[in-house]
């Protein structure tokens, strides 16, 4: 699968601009830790934000309002199935199910106006139960793995992709 990363100096208008095609954010704020749908955002919520994540299947975007700039995370779109898929249990009542993209191997794509290139990467995505919120059963995070010179994998990425509010099927899209 292939994904891009890049830095935009002005996450406002980034806000502003792609605010629908998030599902979720996470504020970390002076006062409270907020998570909610994305939709539900005011201005009021962002007067005292350190830090958010705002993110979907697709893509996140991670923003540090303070410092001026974000982060942004996307996916390219795949019309193929992810080729692999486990659940085990890596705690007593906490299970962790991993689906992996295979490489693909058509070169580079091009990147966004900002001239970023598509990169390739194993995705790995793990669900994890969530303990103390009634709203939310599960979180879904994506890793990505890219191999370094000695061809050995390591984990470059990580990112929220989405949350569940059922627990038996760990949101796993029919």
């Amino acid at each position: 699968m292939k994904y891009k990363v890049t830095r935009e100096k002005n996450p406002e208008a980034v806000i502003k601009r792609e605010i629908q095609s998030f599902d979720y954010a996470l504020l970390y704020r002076f006062s409270e830790c907020k998570l909610c749908k994305a939709e539900t955002l005011t201005a009021s919520d962002w007067n005292e934000c350190m830090e958010a994540r705002l993110f979907g299947r697709q893509k996140e975007f991670h923003v540090f309002p303070q410092e001026g700039y974000g982060i942004l995370v996307e996916d390219q779109k795949e019309d193929r199935q992810p080729s692999d898929s486990k659940t085990v249990e890596i705690a007593s009542g906490l299970e962790m199910t991993e689906m992996t993209s295979g490489l693909e191997t058509d070169g580079m794509a091009s990147g966004s106006e900002t001239g970023q290139p598509w990169r390739e990467a194993v995705r790995i995505e793990r669900r994890y139960r969530l303990a103390h919120t009634d709203t939310w059963k599960t979180v879904v995070v994506y890793q990505y793995l890219e191999q370094d010179e000695d061809g050995q994998n390591r984990i470059v990425l990580t990112r929220l992709a989405d949350l569940n509010q059922q627990e038996d099927d760990y949101g796993r899209e029919e």
